[in-house]
This record gives structure tokens, C-alpha cells and sequence, in this order.
């Protein structure tokens, strides 16, 4: 397993999120190779909406410079403000 995977399975552990996978493989078309980066969900995995979201960015095991990313990214991808994106 390369390192970036070993790198990117670690941060996503950091959420602390159960029901989910990656399955990430080599892949080439149309001549160009490059890695597919699936994300598989369990059928039972819940439905989030944006307070949930929130909630799990705030709870992450992750560097607080990741974390306030984060929440600007869902600030800005909810379309509005959120008490707690600020």
C-alpha cells in the first residue's frame, strides 16, 4: 500500500465515522494511467445533514489548522451560515 493511502486512511480514521471504506486501485484510459479512489458506505450508514457535519469536524481527531478548514469549506459549501461554521 503506498504512503499517501496509509496518509489518507489515517486523516479519514481521524473522523472517527463508522460504515465506511476506500477501495483504491490502478487504473488506466485511454493510455493514462492513474489510481481510482472509491469511497464505499455501508447500506445502514445515516443520512447527515450539515449540523452533523459539523459535529463530526468538531469531534475529529485531526490538527486544528485541518479543522478550521473544514469548517469554511462547509460554510461555504451549505450555501449560508451556520452558529457553529463561524
Amino acid at each position: 500500500m503506498p504512503a499517501w493511502t496509509r496518509a489518507l486512511r489515517a486523516r479519514l480514521a481521524g473522523l472517527r465515522l463508522p460504515g465506511f471504506d476506500l477501495e483504491v486501485s490502478r487504473v488506466q484510459k485511454m493510455g493514462i494511467g492513474a489510481t481510482h479512489v472509491e469511497v464505499v458506505v455501508d447500506d445502514d450508514a445515516p443520512e447527515r445533514h450539515l449540523g452533523d457535519l459539523v459535529a463530526v469536524v468538531e469531534a475529529a481527531d485531526l490538527p486544528p489548522a485541518v479543522i478550521a478548514q473544514s469548517m469554511r469549506d462547509l460554510r461555504r459549501s451549505s450555501g449560508g451560515p451556520h452558529p457553529r461554521c463561524a
